[in-house]
């Protein structure tokens, strides 16, 4: 015979059983990681993926590159349709944060901003899943936008990272389905958060979605009057957040992921070179040498061009990263002005020349005019050194010094 015990023991075994039949043994969950690349002088190779907030003692990034985020979903229904909203702080304390969602491998070029190799961003580490097998990818859509201090932004700088085909969030254990914006943040308020759900139907347990927030450039922003950066980079605190807000299958609850200012350096610029002060009608090189730039294209353009400078040859296609320029045929100025557009922001190289009187052919001086002058062709006369048609005779295309 049994006693009570036992047929206490007995009901239990048989009430968990049939719980663990119906699915109840495990809900539904979804965990938010980040991933620290370690202090940049003390990196974490590859990147770790945690649930804490990161800053500058423990992670390095700069504006313009993406903070990877991963969601990892488990005791999924196989076949069902589930829609995960996430949000993230487009505007901070009156700075824009993350613009908008990117791939989740947005973090390079290192090698310029820090002197080393960009850290390996894998979102598999720690799953059953393999990075490069058995992923799925979705498009996703352009921001909307509402209220933008810059005409155009932050749409521009996603069209760029769009177009270099890193714009998309990937999956492994399931097939996202839809990406879509059930709000549209307001740019003009301090505070503003986006959303963003992203529809996905999974095999079944486990699934993992991963993505990138980019940083909100001040490339991309500007400054306000007083010289402070329109960027949450130019403010104190976290400023970049990310969160799980809700999703379609059970009570997911509010997870949130920051990352704070300290552990963001401005986004890299471009430096411009070539002469500052030439003579009319002279030609002179200029370069470009974008800093931290991703597959970037160029815009050049003469403006404030008092002087009458041309391109030589016509204006440089957007792959040129050198050009000459003809000063012009009076003394004055002009600007030469590069737009280099990439994935890490839109950087603009700015040079303003002086354009001096070339030395006439009986006055070559004063000294400081022209250092060399190269003599046009004459249709009538000659070309002396001294003044009044004396000295030594010279030829059209010989140069000069002014002191001659």
């Amino acid at each position: 015979m049994c006693n009570f015990t036992s047929i206490k023991r007995i009901i239990f075994l048989i009430l968990l059983a049939l719980f663990s039949f119906n699915g109840y043994s495990q809900q539904p969950a979804a965990n938010l990681d980040q991933v620290r690349n370690g202090a940049a002088n003390s990196v974490n190779d590859p990147g770790n993926w945690v649930n804490g907030n990161a800053g500058s003692s423990n992670s390095h990034y700069a504006e313009g590159m993406s903070i990877p985020y991963r969601a990892r979903l488990t005791a999924l229904p196989a076949g069902t349709s589930v829609t995960l909203t996430l949000e993230y702080d487009v505007k901070h304390s009156s700075r824009h944060a993350i613009d908008y969602l990117t791939h989740y491998d947005r973090i390079g070029p290192h090698e310029i901003a820090y002197g080393h190799a960009a850290e390996e961003i894998d979102p598999t580490i720690g799953t059953s899943f393999t990075e490069g097998v058995g992923a799925t990818t979705f498009a996703i859509p352009s921001p909307p936008v509402l209220n933008s201090s810059v005409p155009g932004q932050p749409t521009a700088s996603y069209d760029v990272v769009s177009g270099a085909g890193a714009a998309y969030m990937t999956m492994w254990g399931g097939t996202i389905t839809a990406i879509s914006y059930p709000n549209t943040a307001d740019l003009s308020l301090a505070q503003s958060a986006q959303k963003i759900n992203v529809t996905f139907t999974a095999n079944g347990g486990e699934a993992v979605l991963a993505w990138g927030g980019h940083i909100g450039s001040r490339l991309d922003w500007g400054y306000d009057g007083g010289g402070v950066p329109l960027s949450a980079g130019g403010v104190s605190g976290s400023p970049y957040h990310m969160r799980l807000i809700d999703w379609t299958l059970n009570n997911l609850g509010n997870q949130d992921r920051s990352l704070s200012a300290d552990g963001v350096i401005p986004a890299p610029e471009c430096t411009l070179d070539g002469p500052e002060t030439v003579c009319e009608g002279s030609e002179n090189g200029y370069s470009v040498t974008p800093i931290g730039a991703v597959n970037p294209t160029y815009t050049w353009e003469l403006i404030s061009n008092t002087s009458g400078a041309t391109f030589v040859g016509g204006t440089p296609a957007n792959t040129e990263t050198e050009t000459t320029i003809n000063s012009g045929t009076s003394s004055g100025s002009y600007t030469v002005k590069v737009t280099i557009s990439s994935e890490f922001g839109q950087n603009v190289c700015e040079k303003t020349v002086t354009v001096e009187q070339a030395p006439q052919a009986d006055n070559p001086g004063p000294a400081e005019a022209c250092d060399e002058y190269t003599l046009p062709a004459l249709t009538n006369g000659n070309y002396f050194t001294g003044p009044g048609g004396t000295g030594t005779p010279l030829s059209a295309g010989d140069k000069i010094n002014t002191t001659q």
